[in-house]
């Protein structure tokens, strides 16, 4: 099984199930969906879905993540980092360099792979996950 997880701000709910949805097209599940039950707000929920979420990155074979996304997706992305897991970056708004929130090492055995185009972004991810890169 190849799972990704794709965090994101609430409002932007409809593209990350269009961009999960697409990956289920390839037969590519997503390890945490929070869109399901939106944004949390009771110390229990919170508790309850950061868990979830928590073994959401744990359990993925890729990081999916639409930038600009809010304070939790940066956390994961944190997570994702330390366990070494393939990370994709879809960034269609410009962020200049000096300002880039995430980076690795030239040489790292996994960069984090940075697109402007939803496409690219996609077909990079399925052929990473398909063993193909």
């Amino acid at each position: 099984k190849v799972g990704i997880v794709m965090p994101d701000s609430p409002g932007n709910a409809r593209r990350v199930q269009h961009i999960q949805n697409r990956f289920a097209a390839e037969g590519i599940f997503t390890s945490y969906d929070w869109t399901r039950h939106g944004q949390v707000f009771t110390p229990e929920d919170l508790a309850r879905y950061g868990e979830l979420e928590e073994k959401g990155v744990i359990d993925c074979d890729l990081f999916f993540m639409i930038h600009p996304a809010m304070n939790g997706a940066h956390a994961e992305l944190g997570m994702a980092r330390v366990l070494g897991k393939h990370i994709v970056i879809l960034e269609e708004v410009e962020v200049p360099e000096q300002k880039t929130f995430y980076y690795r090492p030239p040489g790292h055995p996994r960069p984090i792979h940075k697109f402007k185009h939803e496409d690219e972004a996609i077909a990079f991810s399925l052929e990473l996950l398909r063993g193909k890169l």
